[in-house]
């Protein structure tokens, strides 16, 4: 080996000079799904939503299960952030556990028609979503918007999990999403059709937890 072609040869191996790129900025909207047995789904939904807030964006929080059991966050989001965010609990409450006496044709009844109310949400702010587009033009932070940006759909799989809905139904929404809108779904179980067609999974994975115990929630924690 020659001088020269050592130098070559340091120089190819070495580290590559210039200008660094910075991470790609996509407008596509992404879809992302916390689900597992253990805390804190709905909690990193909610974790989003702030964050969002805090870019001047308007949030959607619709939970599938959740009934008139009363929450933190149905009482703090319209107390401090209703200019940004809306919330509907518009399940019947828990499905066979605890004081929950309904039959399932009833949640299952509740589960669909809060379903068909966002099928027509979600072609709605498409609309909305093109309204921007064909100005050329997109929603600015902190300026009024009916489109939301970031929507959670809170329990919505387990509404799946208890034959409430089906995969093929989630995945049909999520394809009629706006496109620069990002969703979030939560629940408990895998459904592998709706992760394949998610960009974000991750899992909650129970190590450990209080209800085990006998406790069933901690004010200000689970509610």
């Amino acid at each position: 080996m020659t001088k020269g072609s050592g130098n070559r040869e340091q120089k190819q191996d070495g580290p590559k000079r210039g200008r660094v790129r910075p991470p790609r900025v996509s407008d596509r909207g992404l879809t992302i799904v916390y689900y597992g047995d253990g805390k804190g789904k709905t909690t990193a939904a909610l974790g989003a939503v702030l964050r969002a807030v805090g870019q001047g964006w308007h949030c959607a929080v619709i939970q599938f299960i959740k009934g008139s059991w009363p929450s933190s966050e149905r009482t703090a989001i319209p107390q401090y952030l209703s200019d940004r965010v809306t919330i509907e609990a518009g399940g019947k409450g828990f499905v066979g556990i605890i004081d929950d006496r309904l039959p399932r044709s009833e949640h299952k009844k509740q589960a669909q028609q809060l379903f068909r109310k966002v099928q027509k949400l979600f072609r709605a702010w498409g609309k909305g979503q093109g309204a921007w587009r064909r100005r050329g033009q997109r929603p600015k932070p902190h300026s009024p918007s009916p489109v939301p940006q970031l929507v959670v759909l809170d329990e919505i799989l387990d509404a799946v999990e208890f034959g409430f809905l089906t995969q093929t139904d989630i995945v049909r929404l999520m394809k009629t999403k706006p496109t620069r809108m990002h969703l979030v779904l939560t629940g408990h179980k895998k459904f592998p059709k709706v992760f394949a067609a998610a960009d974000l999974v991750t899992r909650m994975a129970k190590e450990k937890h209080p209800y085990d115990k006998g406790f069933l929630a901690v004010r200000g924690l689970d509610f």
